[in-house]
């Protein structure tokens, strides 16, 4: 063989060579690219789904856990971190407590069918009237000012007082430094009476106390909210 061919052959299979490795590493970057592309476009949908604004036609509702609570008299709605205090709670009297961790943060205490009671040491500051609705609920309104705002500027007396205060007629703790409320029907007393779905009625004394470093009674108003007798 001549060796001008055999050099000739030589250099066109080398320039075939080189060809076929560069559409390799063409073909290969462009795998590249083409994952890098697909990789972003998944990302960015992602990020827009997450952050895409609701349309007026939606509506997003978080709400958090609860806990439907239910005696033989009554039941309410209230966070999971509420339990009822079984050493404390008798035929007549309810107590429950709310804590965070070990803390205690709330405490409601509920009596049915007892006109006065008798280890009610929880007077209360504040009153939360409510209209009591003939299905045995309640409408619910805003919290008191401290109920000694209702007394005269000249009263002078510690001692804790009855008076009528926001349409409800209720004892009143005028030295007291609990934040404690109490539900009050409007046009009535603390001590509630209402309809059962048995056709029978019977009487609620409800009382509330924060012991937390900021007190809130919306919690109150949100049980009172969903309280039903039954």
């Amino acid at each position: 063989m001549p060796k001008y061919y055999y050099h000739k052959t030589n250099y066109h299979e080398r320039q075939r060579h080189i060809i076929w490795v560069k559409r390799i590493i063409f073909l290969f970057v462009l795998i590249i690219l083409a994952g890098v592309a697909l990789i972003a476009y998944d990302i960015f949908h992602q990020k827009y789904k997450k952050y895409q604004p609701v349309s007026q036609l939606t509506t997003v509702v978080q709400q958090p856990p609860i806990n439907v609570i239910r005696t033989q008299y009554y039941q309410f709605q209230a966070a999971p971190t509420w339990v009822e205090v079984a050493n404390e709670t008798s035929n007549n009297k309810f107590v429950y407590r709310n804590f965070k961790g070990l803390d205690l943060q709330q405490e409601l205490d509920i009596w049915v069918n007892v006109s006065q009671p008798a280890d009610h040491t929880l007077i209360p500051e504040y009153i939360v009237p409510v209209k009591v609705k003939p299905d045995g609920s309640f409408v619910v309104s805003p919290v008191s000012d401290l109920c000694k705002n209702a007394l005269p500027p000249t009263w002078t007396k510690r001692d804790p007082v009855r008076l009528t205060y926001k349409d409800v007629t209720f004892l009143c703790n005028v030295d007291g430094t609990e934040f404690t409320a109490q539900a009050g029907a409007i046009n009535g007393s603390e001590v509630i009476k209402m309809n059962r779905p048995d056709g029978s009625t019977a009487t609620y004394t409800i009382v509330f106390r924060d012991l937390t470093i900021s007190p809130n009674f919306q919690f109150f108003q949100n049980i009172l909210s969903t309280f039903m007798t039954r």
